[in-house]
């Protein structure tokens, strides 16, 4: 008979049978204390908790992608840039408002930095080198409105480099300066426009056209002359 009482000798109750029913002694002649019976649910076995897949990862703490979002990354990366690489003490304000030391702050800061260097090395080698897109600049500082500078600035301030390439070209493009690597007949050092339609064609059919951005927005402003001057027709 189940119970969940703890098992324990009782004096004979009136009308009840105990038999011969002996008690055990040990070695004193002492009877010796019933050990207590743990409940019954504790003594079925425990189920195992089943892990989740999502359970199945290693936690980050502080994992830059995570800091920020995409838009507020690209902001903080164009104001270091403003603010010749150096974070203003609301930006760090803005760091320990995460939980996050000024320390590491300025690790970040230097990570973003390594990043804008990648990308001018880049640009300058799309783009004839670090002097000619200077001349651009320097072209565009004196020729573009105020409007179109600071749009401009805002596209070379990004952090992927191909839109810094293509503004790059665009304005190597209006400022007439740069080295082509697009086949044409014009000036040797410089954007221009094609020949004839042979020149063109060939520009088109380089395996470049379709892996490279930049070299696809140097193909299109060339042909955009070339259609101005009458040297290819669409």
């Amino acid at each position: 008979m189940e119970t969940s009482e703890a098992p324990q000798i009782r004096p004979n109750e009136e009308g009840a049978d105990y038999g011969s029913v002996e008690v055990a002694r040990d070695a004193e002649g002492q009877i010796p204390e019933a050990a207590p019976e743990q409940p019954a649910e504790s003594l079925a076995e425990t189920p195992q908790e089943t892990p989740q897949v999502d359970q199945l990862k290693i936690e980050q703490d502080n994992e830059p992608s995570d800091l920020f979002s995409g838009e507020r990354r690209q902001e903080l990366y164009s104001e270091l840039q403003e603010n010749n690489w150096e974070w203003s003490e609301e930006h760090y304000k803005e760091f320990e408002g995460k939980g996050l030391s000024r320390q590491f702050a300025d690790e970040y800061l230097a990570g973003q930095r390594a990043r804008a260097e990648q990308v001018l090395t880049y640009c300058a080698n799309e783009c004839g080198g670090v002097d000619a897109m200077q001349e651009a600049l320097n072209w565009a500082a004196k020729n573009l409105s105020p409007q179109a500078v600071e749009a401009t600035n805002a596209q070379l301030r990004s952090m992927d480099p191909e839109v810094v390439v293509t503004a790059m070209r665009g304005l190597q493009a209006r400022a007439g300066v740069g080295l082509s690597s697009v086949p044409g007949s014009s000036g040797e050092g410089s954007i221009n426009y094609f020949a004839d339609e042979s020149e063109f064609r060939s520009a088109m059919s380089d395996e470049r056209f379709d892996k490279s951005p930049a070299y696809r927005s140097e193909v299109q402003e060339k042909l955009r002359r070339s259609v101005e001057r009458g040297t290819v027709a669409l």
